[in-house]
């Protein structure tokens, strides 16, 4: 059960400032952990994970399947320093502090994931992005997405307002039609 699972990888983060676990436990009660990690359930290898934060997703996920590791990429210094400071009670898990589109290493994937990030990204960052997560997966890998639409109004004024005073920005949603085509 997936939902066990994200409090077992919340778990893994035991040390971590009061503030940043209770973030994590508020990530696992937003964000739809349990449909993301059954998209990941019969992929083997190694998942590559953009805007990862902390990892809690990405150490969700190995708990389900412990045939899939994890290497997430991260710009936010905190959240990675956090990240390795806890990977030992979820060492199938890797966050790195780098852009991943401005890698020159060619490592290719079983699988992807975006959770959260599109909306940060202009239009020409997201162009990249989605160049960037088909260039790293190989043929016929999955490529899971999750990000936040237009719709409906009420959630998307709300999603706006709570990254503008966590984020300190914008967001740039798509349209899940939007964000297939883009894909």
């Amino acid at each position: 059960m997936s939902n066990k699972a994200a409090i077992e990888a919340w778990k893994s983060y035991k040390g971590a400032p009061i503030a940043v676990r209770g973030f994590l436990l508020a990530r696992i009660a937003a964000v739809p952990i349990e449909p993301i990690t059954k998209q990941f359930a019969d992929v083997s290898g190694t998942l590559l994970s953009v805007g990862s934060g902390h990892g809690l997703v990405e150490r969700a996920i190995s708990i389900e399947n412990p045939t899939l590791a994890s290497r997430g990429f991260e710009l936010d210094v905190a959240r990675v320093d956090l990240a390795r400071r806890t990977q030992a009670r979820a060492p199938k898990v890797e966050i790195l502090c780098a852009d991943v589109t401005k890698l020159d290493e060619t490592d290719v994937f079983q699988a992807a994931l975006a959770c959260d990030l599109f909306h940060h990204l202009d239009t020409h960052g997201q162009e990249v992005m989605a160049a960037e997560l088909a260039r790293r997966v190989v043929p016929g890998g999955k490529l899971v997405v999750k990000g936040i639409a237009r719709t409906p109004r009420w959630k998307h004024r709300w999603n706006s307002v709570h990254d503008r005073i966590v984020a300190g920005e914008k967001v740039n949603c798509l349209e899940p039609s939007a964000m297939t085509q883009l894909l």
